[in-house]
């Protein structure tokens, strides 16, 4: 099973933390997150789907600016790539 989580401050920050092996906590590597990082600023909504095989996440800002990012084998993520 995949084990990562995620949390939205009261002022908007998203953190997300755990396993990262398709790059769904969104900071940029692999690694896996031990500890909370920030993310993103002004979140208005945070959606990930997580299973065996799909760790895609995706975050609606408060001006209204989507963010998706994660597993993208399928071009889910929506950036004209298959690349995670």
């Amino acid at each position: 099973s995949v084990r990562t989580s995620a949390a939205i401050t009261t002022n908007g920050d998203l953190y997300c933390w755990g396993e990262n092996g398709c790059g769904q906590v969104g900071n940029g590597s692999f690694n896996d997150q031990y500890t909370p990082v920030k993310v993103l600023e002004n979140v208005k909504k945070f959606y990930f789907h997580y299973d065996t095989s799909v760790r895609t996440s995706a975050a609606i800002t408060t001006n209204g600016d989507l963010y998706c990012w994660g597993n993208n084998g399928c071009g889910q993520v929506g950036n004209g790539s298959f690349n995670d």
